[in-house]
């Protein structure tokens, strides 16, 4: 994927420079851009993979979970869902709520899609999926959206679940999910 879009993005560079750029070494600057969101993109796929280890060791505790909870400045053995996806952005320059509560990554300017409806974009690796749950009347679950597999569930790594999904878990784990329960989806990368 990384060299498939690597590869597009220098095809129209060349195309660019054909047709009156200065240098290959300057291409315009929505290229510039588009270049430098994917990268992101890829950076943080590449990173979220390397955290699929995580466990927690204690209740909401362990060294990889207290570091993302000290990076949105929340206190230690809290829910940490959020956590996990605003330190990841963080990490990658991204900026985002950076908290640890679930309903920031679901503020209307920052939707993209909701409820299976495309309001503005179509989801993309690294955008940010939040679940609502009716038992506590709010969203209460978040996580990064990967990908849409070939049978139309939603492909998510989310932190503080398991592997039966729950929004209160032991880890970092990659899930299927129905589109049908996913409330929203957010854009931070831009």
């Amino acid at each position: 994927m990384k060299k498939i879009i690597c590869t597009t993005i220098f095809a129209l560079i060349f195309i660019f420079n054909a047709f009156g750029q200065t240098s290959v070494c300057d291409p315009p600057e929505a290229l510039k851009t588009i270049y430098a969101v994917e990268h992101i993109r890829i950076n943080l796929l590449d990173t979220l993979n390397k955290q699929l280890y995580v466990r927690e060791v204690g209740p909401n505790r362990g060294p990889e979970v207290d570091n993302y909870l000290r990076t949105v400045n929340m206190s230690l053995a809290q829910p940490w869902c959020a956590a996990f996806v605003g330190s990841n952005l963080f990490w990658q320059g991204v900026k985002n709520p950076k908290t640890a509560w679930a309903p920031d990554y679901a503020a209307e300017k920052d939707i993209i899609w909701k409820n299976k409806i495309k309001i503005k974009d179509t989801p993309r690796t690294g955008d940010v999926a939040t679940y609502y749950y009716t038992n506590i009347g709010r969203i209460g679950h978040v996580g990064f959206f990967e990908k849409v597999d070939k049978d139309g569930y939603f492909i998510t790594i989310e932190g503080n679940t398991n592997s039966a999904g729950n929004r209160e878990g032991d880890g970092v784990y990659r899930k299927k999910r129905d589109p049908d329960k996913v409330y929203a989806i957010s854009r931070y990368i831009k």
